[in-house]
């Protein structure tokens, strides 16, 4: 029993951020306070520069997370193999021995709660150490130094362009002329929702009932509102496969929860494109779709589980895979005849079924997603949440994302139209609608400092000025090749170029 607590203790956590950071003089005078106690207290005779960087950066992380939910523990590695101070994901130098030594003398001087990592026999699982705050550090950050929230920030040297592994592991890469641009495009994004305020307008008693549910399903994530800053990671090694959008504390929370988002202080609209992967396959085999993909002539069906069966297919690499999940999703149901409908429902695309296509149709709606909110902001200045196929913006500016994810769309997909509806609904629909060209506004890039080598840093800004002298620069796809049927590679080519070229 006491193993089985310490793992859904354990599961209750989320990885130590590397890039919090603040220049508050507040911040600046408890981290000193904290290093004269650890110096005068511990082993340690003196805590170098460096070991000061990381006694901040663990103390506001320490913070944070007590701020989401006081139960709530972080998760880090003891192993040094998990260090490398020269990856392009720890632009801080975290390293191992100065952090082992921060938080060892941060546990013995009763600053923290701290558990270290082990492996359950029973389960094969095992779980790294993990920490949190005691009462001690917060009543020195918020009693005695005034420390708020609104003091600690994310450093702009994160790496907000992520790829994967087959195996989910992050690797590195060379930056070229597509990654640079993506992430110049995705920092004018970042600095328009780290200005916005994204809340959730329900009751303290309601906020501490959703916090109890990510508590009851750590698998969901953590509530953590100062999580703006969107990331794009690509998986299975490439860079034309995945590329979603993530880290948006609004990604994280029940669905029924998002109909409480509030954008500065206003109340939202979600938007969501309706069987998109099922549409961008007809799209480019150059067909009409279904008006409804998921009606396969059976009434008593479920319609989230017809959706939820079909997804699976375009998103395993073999039928007997496709088998297996919805088996362990659904194990009461006869899904024989369920397939055998769907397959007949969609025969022109039949061939794309449990090939692994899903990950790379991902990559495209990514594409579709950054070009809504980059036109949102272009255009209107207006914050737009993305939810992968969805967007949340203010109600007051439904009928323009609207239009928007239109125009977007039938870009990439001329053949059909979107076929858009709404998730969320709180207020009476705007009937204003605005045309205009796609376009990246200048005064929302900024040239932002990522260690770069000069040649990088040149190439970069080099890019920045072609942006900032054609407003309407964009990414034009070509979209009329199809997938052969030797080959489930994707053969859609992607480059720069003019509205119109």
């Amino acid at each position: 029993m006491a193993r089985a607590q310490e793992n859904k203790e354990a599961k209750y956590s989320r990885p130590f951020d590397v890039h919090r950071w603040s220049d508050y003089p507040e911040v600046n005078k408890a981290v000193e306070a904290i290093r004269r106690e650890l110096v005068a207290t511990n082993p340690i005779k003196k805590v170098t520069d460096k070991q000061k960087k990381h006694l901040k950066v663990v103390i506001l992380d320490l913070y944070v997370a007590w701020l989401s939910d006081p139960e709530l523990w972080i998760g880090y590695s003891r192993d040094h193999h998990d260090y490398q101070v020269d990856s392009r994901y720890n632009k801080l130098h975290i390293g191992y021995r100065a952090l082992i030594q921060v938080i060892d003398s941060l546990a013995d001087s009763g600053y923290i709660e701290h558990k270290k990592g082990f492996n359950d026999r029973r389960t094969g699982i095992g779980f790294q150490s993990r920490m949190r705050a005691k009462k001690k550090l917060i009543n020195l950050i918020k009693d005695r130094y005034n420390i708020r929230q609104y003091m600690t920030k994310r450093t702009n040297t994160e790496e907000v362009i992520l790829l994967k592994d087959s195996e989910g592991n992050l690797i590195d890469y060379q930056d070229n002329d597509n990654t640079m641009r993506m992430r110049i495009q995705l920092e004018a994004i970042n600095q328009r929702l780290e200005r916005s305020l994204i809340d959730l307008d329900i009751s303290d008693s309601e906020l501490k009932e959703l916090v109890k549910r990510f508590r009851k399903d750590p698998d969901r994530g953590t509530l953590d509102f100062s999580r703006k800053r969107l990331r794009r990671v690509f998986n299975n090694g490439s860079f034309e496969e995945g590329g979603r959008f993530y880290h948006g504390w609004w990604q994280e929370i029940p669905r029924e929860y998002r109909k409480f988002i509030t954008i500065n202080d206003s109340k939202t609209v979600e938007l969501d494109y309706g069987g998109m992967h099922l549409r961008m396959l007809y799209g480019i085999e150059g067909l009409e779709p279904p008006k409804d993909s998921y009606d396969i002539g059976i009434p008593e069906a479920p319609r989230d589980i017809i959706k939820k069966i079909t997804n699976t297919l375009l998103n395993a690499e073999s039928l007997q895979s496709a088998k297996g999940a919805i088996r362990k999703d659904y194990p009461d149901i006869d899904y024989a005849i369920l397939l055998e409908k769907i397959f007949q429902k969609h025969e022109a695309i039949k061939r794309y079924f449990h090939t692994g296509i899903g990950i790379k149709l991902q990559y495209w709606d990514s594409v579709i997603a950054e070009k809504v909110m980059l036109y949102m902001y272009g255009h209107y200045d207006s914050p737009t949440l993305p939810v992968h196929d969805s967007f949340i913006v203010k109600s007051g500016s439904e009928a323009r994302l609207q239009k928007c994810m239109e125009i977007i769309f039938n870009e990439l997909y001329p053949t059909i139209e979107a076929q858009i509806k709404r998730s969320i609904q709180l207020m009476k629909e705007d009937t204003f609608i605005d045309k205009g060209d796609y376009q990246v506004r200048a005064s929302s890039i900024s040239r932002i400092d990522l260690n770069e080598n000069p040649e990088a840093a040149a190439r970069r800004n080099m890019l920045i000025e072609q942006i900032e002298s054609q407003e309407d620069w964009k990414w034009k796809p070509e979209i009329h090749t199809k997938w052969s049927e030797e080959d489930t590679e994707q053969q859609i080519a992607y480059k720069p170029g003019k509205r119109g070229s």
